[in-house]
């Protein structure tokens, strides 16, 4: 889920270090209430262009819920897999929690904590659930996971994997820039996205600093997202052709190991 949820959880533990928590002796349901109090004034806050956290929840029994949304197509497509959430994006968060001065009121009142990521249209969604033995006694580190493994040890199935996923979101329109997603499909060993640029777009850059622009974009993008770079490792091309609103090719873009 990318808009890559590694940078999520990153950027949800910066959220929560801005606040600052009233020091006086109150009851456990209180001070969770009051975190709660406290993100929900904010809410909601945009990570980035795909990402926002709606709300958030306190729950019976010391759980605090974050509800989150996701847009951006690459994300969805490479972190919908409900094993890869478990497995890579977990201890990512639990790291994040235990590194974080300001959760650490929460992790010792033994909080439990649900992060509800979910796509916009509510087509997808998946929880990550952290209770405080995962927390507090971690079993996994990020040093020892292998993010190619995470998802499908098949690089067919996972290229499939991704093209549904993908393709369940379609059509879509990327928040800000215009661009709307309209295909997604496996071509040979190569995941291939199209997508109709806006013509502010066209007009407003020539295709050769557009390939550029974007080429560097995706590039950076590719391997910061485990879940894309995932594909890439696996010797699964990654294309993206960018075409006009008549249909007629405007720009495309294609990625493999050996050009990363």
């Amino acid at each position: 889920m990318k808009h890559k949820i590694s940078t999520l959880c990153l950027l949800l533990i910066v959220t929560v270090s801005g606040l600052t928590f009233t020091q006086c002796k109150r009851n456990e349901q209180a001070k969770i209430d009051e975190f709660v109090e406290l993100m929900n004034k904010d809410c909601p806050v945009s990570f980035n262009q795909s990402t926002t956290l709606v709300n958030v929840e306190s729950l019976p029994e010391k759980r605090v819920k974050f509800n989150m949304t996701m847009t951006a197509i690459n994300q969805v497509a490479a972190d919908v897999a409900a094993n890869m959430l478990d497995k890579l994006v977990r201890p990512m968060m639990i790291q994040a929690l235990n590194n974080s001065p300001e959760m650490k009121e929460l992790t010792a009142l033994g909080v439990t904590f649900i992060f509800s990521v979910k796509s916009a249209d509510n087509k997808t969604s998946n929880e990550i659930i952290i209770t405080p033995d995962q927390y507090n006694n971690p079993t996994e580190t990020l040093e020892n996971i292998d993010p190619t493994a995470s998802i499908e040890d098949n690089a067919e199935g996972l290229l499939q994997a991704s093209v549904d996923a993908l393709k369940s979101q379609l059509p879509m329109t990327e928040p800000n820039t215009g661009i709307v997603i309209l295909e997604c499909y496996a071509e040979g060993k190569t995941m291939a996205t199209v997508a109709e640029l806006p013509e502010a777009i066209i007009n407003g850059i020539s295709q050769e600093d557009f390939k550029r622009n974007t080429q560097a974009g995706v590039k950076q993008m590719v391997k910061s997202n485990p879940g894309m770079k995932a594909l890439i490792d696996n010797n699964i091309g990654i294309k993206y052709i960018y075409k006009k609103k008549d249909g007629s090719l405007f720009a495309e873009i294609e990625l493999t190991k050996d050009s990363l």
